[in-house]
Formats: C-alpha cells, sequence, structure tokens
C-alpha cells in the first residue's frame, strides 16, 4: 500500500472524527465566548457610571483581562478538542493495524526506508509482534540483516546501518509528523477551531 494512500486513510479517518465532534466543538467554544464576552460587558456597564479617567483605565484592565482569560480558555479548548482527536486516531490506527491491510503497510514502510539506508545487512527493529511479518519482507528483498522485536509502538519499523545511518519508519513516527497537517485539516473542517472565532 502507497505512502499517500496510506495518509489518504489516516486523513479520512480524522475527517471523520473531525466531523462528529464539531458540534460539541462549536457549542464549547462558543459558550466559553459568550461568558467572557458577557463579564466583559457586565464589568463595562458598572464603570462607564464614572467617566474619570482612572475608572476608564481600570475599565480597561478588566474587559482586557476579560479577554485574555476568554483567549486562553477558547485555546485550552481547542488544543483538548484536538488532542481527543488524535487519542481517537490513534486508536483507529491501532485496528487498522490488527487488520488484514497491515502487511502491505509495513510492506510500504520497509520500501520507503530501504530507499534511505539501503545496506542488505542493515538490522530491522519492529515491535515483538511483527518480527516474522518482517523477517519475511526482508528475505523476499535479499536482505540478511537480523531483525529485533524490540520496538515499543503501534507498528511499522526502524532500519539501522552498521555504518550509523538510520531511518525511523514507525506509524507513531509518521502520525507526528503528520500533526502540523492535521491541525490544518482540523481548522478546515471546525471553523471553531481557528484563531480567528476568539477574535472580538
Amino acid at each position: 500500500m502507497a505512502l499517500d494512500t496510506i495518509v489518504a486513510a489516516i486523513a479520512a479517518e480524522a475527517d471523520a472524527e473531525a466531523e462528529r465532534i464539531a458540534s460539541e466543538a462549536g457549542e464549547r467554544v462558543a459558550a466559553i465566548l459568550s461568558e467572557a464576552r458577557h463579564r466583559a460587558d457586565d464589568e463595562q456597564v458598572h464603570w462607564e457610571r464614572s467617566r474619570a479617567e482612572e475608572t476608564d483605565l481600570a475599565v480597561s484592565g478588566i474587559v482586557n483581562r476579560a479577554r485574555l482569560e476568554a483567549d486562553r480558555r477558547v485555546a485550552d479548548a481547542r488544543e483538548a478538542l484536538f488532542q481527543d482527536a488524535m487519542k481517537r486516531l490513534e486508536v483507529r490506527i491501532r485496528h487498522m493495524v490488527d487488520g488484514t491491510d497491515y502487511p502491505g503497510i509495513l510492506r510500504s514502510l520497509h520500501t520507503e526506508a530501504v530507499v534511505v539506508v539501503s545496506d542488505p545487512d542493515a538490522t530491522i527493529l519492529v515491535r515483538p509482534a511483527d518480527r516474522g511479518l518482517a523477517g519475511r519482507i526482508a528475505r523476499e528483498r535479499g536482505m540478511n540483516g537480523t531483525v529485533q522485536g524490540v520496538l515499543d509502538c503501534i507498528g511499522g519499523l526502524d532500519i539501522e546501518a552498521a555504518d550509523g545511518r538510520s531511518v525511523r519508519n514507525t506509524l507513531d513516527s509518521r502520525l507526528a509528523q503528520s500533526e502540523r497537517r492535521l491541525r490544518r485539516l482540523a481548522v478546515q473542517l471546525i471553523p471553531e477551531m481557528s484563531p480567528a472565532e476568539s477574535e472580538p
């Protein structure tokens, strides 16, 4: 299975999860913004009875603090929503690893890795459950190095050559590398995730 297909599958899963939580996200962010703006409005009405310069400064400070607090709470809510979506995506990837497509995915990851480290005697590191499959893939491709089932990861592999060259191609590392792209995708699918939403 080509890497683009893997990334597309991950993105499709992210799309589905993002759409599912969009309504909840909107309600949470709207509630936080509404509460903060009401606080700022209430304080402003209270202090507008006196127009002294000192009072105006106090009002400005209160309003600014309320807006900063609203921004902080909205940012925290956005990050919590994104991290929740990432956890759900990781669960789906773990289910995919348990399915029939995983051998093809591991083959694709191996193909990519040997482009970077082409040493036929390189050591292949995988999770213990993948040792047999990785060994078969390596032998099919004429690789003679050892296969070690030592990684604690979702799936995928690392390859290390004797000369110190190495490549990390686990699903965990690929997911981490995709985080920025997934954040952009979340902003596109959930308008409440955009920082512009917190502007007064």
